[in-house]
């Protein structure tokens, strides 16, 4: 590639309960090439979106991860650096805790904040700001628990922007979507790379990976199978090797299925 990679994971390894969930992984994400990782159910996506923010570690013996070309890092120094679009369970929230106070919660790090709390205006017109960038500053009054399932998306992806983070990890950022949200949510983050140096799509749909990524790693039973340009990795015979089906099962479910 030429460039030092901004996270860099050298044959590394995870166990979990026993069992194999990443072996001997290698790969590099670099800044301005926006990357997508597929590949079935359990193949160790958001096993390998834990270990790039150090959520949990590989094996003593498994392999390395440098951040900026760093292994040392400690856990607060490294959440200002790389955000992660993650669900937050409303039930867990005042019924009246708005779209704003979840947003400024990205750069306060925690879920604690209420209108009452004293947050310095310049914070406040920073998540307006988010808001309006992702365009739904209109629902910055709204209730954080009645938003649907789309509008919830969004807020996560204007709350992980808060701290203007140099890398953004999006696990799965579709899922419970309607396909009318989900081609809204899509479109959207093709802004995405113009604000962060990295950023990162974990998917299992084909769909998602539109031409922002440069780049796609297709992944197996914990391993990375595949690793190349957009073009040459979507082909049918190759990702049908990785989910374990037909290329015309592939075929099938990239392409529309309703005639007209």
């Amino acid at each position: 590639m030429g460039s030092q990679p901004i996270i860099e994971i050298d044959r590394a390894s995870v166990r979990r309960d026993g069992n194999l969930i990443l072996d001997h992984v290698s790969l590099g994400i670099f800044a301005g090439q926006p990357l997508a990782i597929v590949g079935p159910n359990g193949c160790g996506k958001s096993t390998l979106i834990r270990l790039m923010t150090r959520e949990i570690h590989q094996l003593a013996n498994g392999g390395q991860v440098r951040w900026w070309g760093k292994t040392r890092w400690g856990q607060t120094e490294l959440r200002r650096q790389i955000s992660v679009v993650q669900p937050i369970n409303p039930a867990h929230l005042p019924a009246d805790f708005t779209v704003r106070s979840m947003v400024l919660t990205g750069a306060l790090g925690t879920i604690g904040v209420t209108e009452y709390d004293d947050i310095p205006a310049s914070l406040v017109e920073a998540a307006e700001s988010q808001l309006d960038r992702l365009q739904i500053g209109h629902l910055a009054n709204r209730s954080y628990s009645t938003l649907s399932a789309g509008e919830t998306q969004r807020v996560l992806i204007a709350r992980a922007l808060m701290n203007r983070p140099k890398v953004l990890l999006l696990d799965e950022p579709t899922n419970g979507l309607d396909f009318v949200a989900r081609h809204h949510l899509v479109s959207d983050l093709a802004l995405l790379p113009e604000v962060v140096e990295g950023l990162v799509l974990v998917t299992h749909h084909f769909s998602e990976i539109t031409d922002i990524y440069q780049r796609v790693i297709l992944m197996q039973s914990g391993r990375v199978i595949d690793d190349g340009a957009r073009d040459e990795i979507l082909q049918p015979q190759r990702l049908a090797a990785a989910f374990g089906c037909t290329a015309e099962m592939v075929i099938a479910e990239a392409l529309p299925r309703i005639s007209v």
